[in-house]
């Protein structure tokens, strides 16, 4: 069973804050669970790196709340069940639903979270987490703007959940 790292990137650009809540992109990892605090730190540091390269963001340094959850429930993507999951809040805190409760007056929030709706994804941010769901899964990262979501669809280590 694979493991998986879950990214939501939150922009306040959108202005219907129920979408913004939507805003998540689901990365499958092959990792190994043998000790599951390392590997969420490690998850953790290399998510927030990646999105700060690929948007511009300074986000390490306003982190005032990081927690941790692991999913067991299956999606109904034919990928089967995924498991563990990072929860980052940069510059505010989440709530028990997974909700943003504080706003990040920088510009933005990041927040690791389960899959929803790529579709309405701010462009810029979409092309953000394709790179690095590149570097993360192994594949060409040089995938491009106008075919990346059908390029990673292929992929069985990387999809979007509903």
């Amino acid at each position: 069973m694979k493991s998986g790292l879950i990214i939501r990137v939150q922009s306040r650009e959108v202005a219907n804050f129920d979408l913004i809540n939507k805003i998540k992109a689901l990365l499958f990892l092959d990792l190994n669970l043998n000790d599951y605090n390392d590997l969420l730190l490690d998850c953790r540091d290399r998510a927030i790196d990646d999105v700060e390269r690929f948007t511009g963001l300074s986000i390490g340094p306003q982190v005032r709340k990081v927690s941790y959850s692991i999913l067991t429930e299956t999606t109904d993507l034919p990928y089967g069940p995924y498991l563990s999951t990072v929860s980052v809040s940069a510059g505010g805190s989440v709530d028990a639903d997974g909700r943003l409760t504080a706003d990040w007056p920088t510009g933005g929030n990041i927040v690791f979270k389960c899959g929803y709706d790529f579709d309405s994804i701010p462009a810029v941010l979409l092309d953000a987490v394709a790179r690095a769901a590149a570097e993360y899964s192994g594949l060409n990262s040089s995938l491009k703007a106008g075919g990346w979501k059908d390029s990673i669809r292929r992929y069985r280590t990387f999809n979007w959940a509903s």
